[in-house]
């Protein structure tokens, strides 16, 4: 009986297999569809995730268990899935967003995926790399806010009303789309000098930031992403070198 237990809990297959029926149950739940039958199997699925943690601990030792960082994944993704088990606190406010986390439950099927962990370990890399341009972005975004703000709060306050509104407004400046709107309200607010300088100043941010900024990131994350095919490439022109010296040792002999 316990051999049996332990091979349906530690059999990898069985487990996605309860990931995606669950899935498929929450689905159906948030597209409104009211059912005992569900909300019983939803239950199900999480005790079911719960009793296979606890299995793998102790068929692993909670040390080795815990050494895998999927597996504390696995852990923190059940965990913030609990309070589903209590259907009663549906009807309670500061209980349903909590509820609502046990959606994440699904994302455990992340590490079925091939070379996720790859692709996971270029991103961290990746983030490495960037994580200097990123700060200097990030700065450059909240003291240009914290000026407009100070600037132009009663002006335009629907954009710079506030230190928050203003750096939100200057990041959704970076990402292009629809970044014209803010010097244009500006200028309807002010005169034409002010307007013109306006545009002219929002041009140059959106130039640094949006365009030079974001596309030295983009293009860094990029060829981090990649580094495997360029790997792959550089070992096979290698490989076509020394077969073309030991080619041409052999012609000279």
């Amino acid at each position: 009986m316990r051999s049996i237990i332990e091979k349906t809990f530690l059999n990898e297959t069985f487990v996605l297999v309860v990931i995606i029926v669950n899935a498929l149950i929450i689905f159906a739940q948030e597209g409104d569809v009211n059912c005992l039958l569900l909300d019983g199997l939803d239950i199900a699925c999480t005790i079911f995730f719960v009793v296979e943690i606890i299995i793998k601990m102790v068929h692993y030792g909670p040390r080795n268990y815990l050494k895998d960082y999927w597996n504390i994944f696995d852990v923190v993704v059940v965990a913030v899935s609990l309070p589903s088990l209590v259907p009663a606190w549906n009807n309670i406010d500061s209980f349903q967003a909590l509820r609502t986390l046990r959606i994440l439950k699904f994302s455990r099927t992340l590490r079925f995926f091939p070379d996720f962990s790859v692709i996971a370990q270029h991103f961290g890399v990746a983030m490495k790399k960037t994580f200097g341009i990123l700060c200097s972005l990030l700065l450059f975004i909240f003291i240009t806010a914290l000026i407009c703000c100070s600037l132009l709060k009663t002006t335009v306050p629907q954009y710079f009303g506030s230190v928050w509104d203003s750096i939100y407004t200057i990041f959704r400046m970076f990402t292009i789309e629809g970044w014209y709107e803010i010097p244009d309200a500006i200028a309807a607010a002010t005169t034409y000098m002010w307007g013109m300088a306006a545009k002219v100043v929002f041009s140059l941010l959106l130039i640094f930031g949006g365009i030079i900024g974001m596309s030295l990131i983009n293009s860094i994350f990029v060829d981090e992403m990649v580094s495997d095919n360029n790997d792959d490439v550089k070992q096979q022109l290698r490989a076509i070198e020394e077969k073309l010296d030991k080619l041409s040792e052999k012609l000279k002999e």
